[in-house]
């Protein structure tokens, strides 16, 4: 078996003069990776250039390239990336094979089975995870080999047909201290998603609701680091190819935006700009208070509720007095905040007044406040 995906837009590769990667005295080959017409194996810390066919081979378990015949798949689905390094990280999303077979396997497994030499083995790896009893090391280097192996669509598909083995993960993820393993687990869920409709249709219907309400948890936890809340989001950024979980959640991932950190805060960008829902800034707190402007004068609340968080959130982008609203906002907030001052039914006067002065003290003149009447 072999699954393959396309590196950089181009068709064609050049040959290109690099320096040498020696393994040993006798054994030295290029930096870069200098395609023909033929498979070839990529050596360990090769560059692959833009252009080129590359594909997993599983039986030998390396990685092969060539250039690419647009005539030809090799009987594999091809996935188009912009480079190495997105192929690398937002493309590691499967896997393995014969998932079915694991998990009853997983079940009368036996830990001496396994010797250490054997957990770069997809099978054992997994067994491994299922057995997990807080041996961290053992525990790092079978989630390594599941992290390299999710290069490929059908393992992210396999791995998430029947929840334990994701479920598993999961769990390590939150009950492990560890930081670069909690970065590994959130990896492979979130590569095991990545451009992989199957995959996330899986998780959507095989995983409880509490899986992403937990995803959230921690993103508000305040604990949780800036590396850990990117990872976490893109698990949330794989889920969001499906229409109605964006409905759903997308007001969360808003919410929690103001309390992320850099790294996750861009990663928010890139997922409200991907869906097409705001145009690109210089800055995601931008792009994210253009976003929220744009929603609440347009009134696309579904509700009071969504409406009262997402002003709050807003108001909350705003408090540093580094971004500036738009005019179509500040007339809109006029209108509103006039409104609701002239209901004299209005069931939430706190938070009625709380639009008012910050309508005058975030978004306005902070002095005319003073002048503002009470509601």
């Amino acid at each position: 078996m072999r699954l393959s995906l396309v590196v950089g837009a181009s068709i064609l590769a050049l040959p290109v003069i690099s320096s040498q990667i020696c393994a040993s005295d006798n054994d030295c080959y290029p930096e870069v990776f200098e395609p023909t017409n033929e498979w070839q194996v990529v050596r360990e810390g090769q560059h692959i250039p833009k252009g080129l066919h590359v594909r997993m081979n599983m039986d030998t378990n390396e990685r092969e390239a060539k250039l690419l015949d647009p005539n030809e798949t090799d009987g594999a689905e091809l996935v188009a990336v912009d480079n190495q390094e997105e192929a690398h990280e937002e493309t590691r999303k499967q896997i393995e094979e014969a998932l079915a077979k694991y998990k009853e396997r997983v079940k009368t497994y036996k830990r001496s089975k396994v010797n250490e030499g054997e957990l770069n083995d997809f099978g054992s790896a997994v067994a491994e995870i299922m057995n997990f009893d807080d041996d961290l090391g053992r525990a790092e280097e079978a989630l390594n080999t599941l992290s390299e192996l999710a290069h490929d669509r059908e393992f992210g598909v396999r791995l998430t047909q029947k929840p334990d083995i994701f479920e598993k993960i999961h769990t390590i993820a939150l009950e492990v201290n560890e930081l670069r393993i909690k970065e590994t687990c959130y990896g492979i869920l979130g590569a095991s998603l990545s451009n992989n409709p199957e995959a996330v249709t899986n998780v959507l219907q095989n995983q409880p609701s509490l899986f992403v309400d937990t995803l959230f948890g921690v993103l508000r936890q305040k604990d949780t680091t800036d590396r850990i809340q990117k990872r976490v989001l893109g698990v949330l950024q794989g889920l969001t190819s499906d229409a109605k979980f964006v409905q759903q959640r997308i007001g969360d991932i808003i919410t929690v935006f103001p309390s992320l950190g850099q790294q996750a805060k861009d990663r928010v960008a890139v997922i409200l700009e991907d869906l097409n829902l705001t145009e690109k800034a210089s800055k995601a707190d931008e792009m994210v208070s253009n976003y929220l402007q744009e929603w609440l004068s347009a009134a696309k609340s579904t509700s009071e509720f969504q409406f009262k968080q997402y002003f709050k959130t807003l108001a909350e982008l705003h408090e540093t007095g580094l971004l500036k609203p738009s005019k179509q906002f500040l007339l809109w907030l006029s209108e509103e905040t006039e409104k609701r001052k002239a209901d004299k039914d209005a069931k939430d006067v706190d938070f009625n007044k709380f639009m008012l002065d910050a309508r005058h003290v975030i978004f306005g003149n902070p002095n005319a406040a003073r002048k503002a009447d009470e509601l």
